[in-house]
């Protein structure tokens, strides 16, 4: 792999974030997540930490959001599993794609885009 330059935002992403229904409203994400950020700062040494979630989980929003988090890509056109009654289908799901600057020194660099770039990737986000 080529050494980043000086100038590439180094990102993390958290990939999951999931609280058992007894357990929520309680910090148990927000503690979660924290703990995310100091791993990506420290044993990482990344600059940006990113997430997606639903566009209609208003409770994960409205945290990310409170922690600091941005949007920097709303993507229309995603596609997620959803359990039914019947079993599992795919429906389109409107994602909000968030990134919070670690550093002070540093803030969430990425431009239109590159997120652009990477909401067109067939692959999972970077």
């Amino acid at each position: 792999l080529a050494t980043p330059s000086p100038s590439m935002e180094r990102r993390a992403y958290v990939a999951n974030l999931a609280v058992s229904r007894g357990a929520r409203r309680r910090g148990v994400a927000e503690a979660l997540l924290q703990e995310a950020e100091e791993v990506a700062r420290q044993w990482a040494d990344c600059d940006t930490l990113w997430l997606e979630v639903s566009k209609s989980n208003a409770a994960a929003v409205s945290l990310y959001r409170k922690l600091g988090y941005t949007v920097r890509l709303e993507d229309e056109g995603s596609a997620e599993v959803v359990r039914g009654a019947f079993g599992y289908s795919m429906q389109v799901s409107p994602r909000l794609r968030f990134a919070k600057a670690l550093r002070p020194d540093v803030p969430a660099t990425a431009s239109a885009e590159l997120d652009q770039t990477d909401a067109d990737d067939s692959g999972p986000p970077t």
